[in-house]
């Protein structure tokens, strides 16, 4: 059944997310960004393709991007998830 994590471990999630900006795979983008966590991922398909990924979250929204055919995540949706933080 759903349930809420625990403040402990949403501490720590936040903590992880935080430095994935300040000092992390996410800093190119969005480096700078105050109170936004996050976190990016690369997939890649068959061997054929790459898909870059990132979501990330400030104090009013959270959002994801998912670019197909795109590089690391950071610099194919990272610029999708920067616009969109940056918009809110």
């Amino acid at each position: 059944a759903p349930r809420r994590i625990s403040s402990t471990t949403d501490g720590y999630l936040r903590t992880l997310m935080r430095a994935v900006v300040t000092n992390g795979t996410a800093t190119p983008r969005l480096g700078g960004m105050s109170d936004v966590g996050a976190k990016t991922g690369t997939a890649e398909n068959n061997n054929t393709n790459t898909n870059g990924w990132l979501t990330a979250y400030d104090a009013n929204i959270a959002v994801a991007s998912l670019v197909e055919g795109g590089s690391s995540g950071v610099d194919s949706a990272g610029y999708v998830v920067k616009d969109l933080l940056l918009a809110d």
